[in-house]
């Protein structure tokens, strides 16, 4: 009932300028032009998808994306997918930092793909997945447990940097490891156990 009284307030918001004139929720820096680009890619046929995991909630990252005017995602896993689920029933391992928000978006996307699910396969698609959060506590530690090698911070990392990364080197999204295509950076993930430097 809370989520129902509090989507029921900002859903009629999405949208709408606010006094300086811009419409509300305000995206980061250089997602737009993100968004775009992959839709550039995906109409020249390059092999490339796009997800959201999010703490939020389908009707209103939905809305959003149409008041931007930018595609909806491949793949969409948020809380109303993980809240009624009955396993796993500890709250550390269904919502974020835990892994299994990002492991609903990989299988679903497999199943999306025809691909049965196999470790052999998990493993192997893992090397094609670029994740990109926003908070180190959270997003970041989920990606690093899950064993997704190409994990970026925002704004430690610029959506710009990654979208000119994709377009420059188009031809090579051919199912190679992500990590040759965008390289590894070194940043400080909070929150992981070991609280150290990592090169995820």
């Amino acid at each position: 009932m809370l989520i129902i009284r509090k989507l029921s307030y900002l859903m009629g918001e999405v949208g709408i300028p606010d006094r300086n004139g811009n419409s509300w929720p305000l995206p980061c820096e250089g997602v737009l032009n993100f968004f775009y680009s992959l839709g550039l890619l995906k109409k020249e046929n390059a092999p490339i998808d796009f997800a959201i995991v999010s703490s939020g909630h389908e009707s209103f990252i939905r809305k959003t994306l149409e008041a931007w005017k930018m595609p909806q995602p491949d793949v969409l896993v948020t809380e109303d997918d993980l809240r009624p689920r009955k396993f796993p029933q500890e709250a550390e391992d269904k919502f974020k930092p835990g892994v299994f928000p990002v492991a609903l978006a990989h299988f679903l996307w497999l199943k999306n793909q025809g691909i049965v699910f196999s470790k052999e396969i998990g493993l192997d698609t893992k090397e094609r997945i670029i994740h990109i959060g926003d908070t180190p506590t959270k997003d970041l530690v989920m990606a690093a447990m899950a064993g997704i090698k190409c994990n970026f911070l925002y704004p430690h990392t610029s959506w710009e940097f990654i979208t000119k990364k994709l377009t420059t080197n188009k031809g090579l999204l051919d199912g190679r490891p992500l990590v040759e295509i965008l390289g590894p950076q070194l940043i400080v993930a909070e929150g992981l156990p070991t609280g150290r430097k990592e090169r995820i």
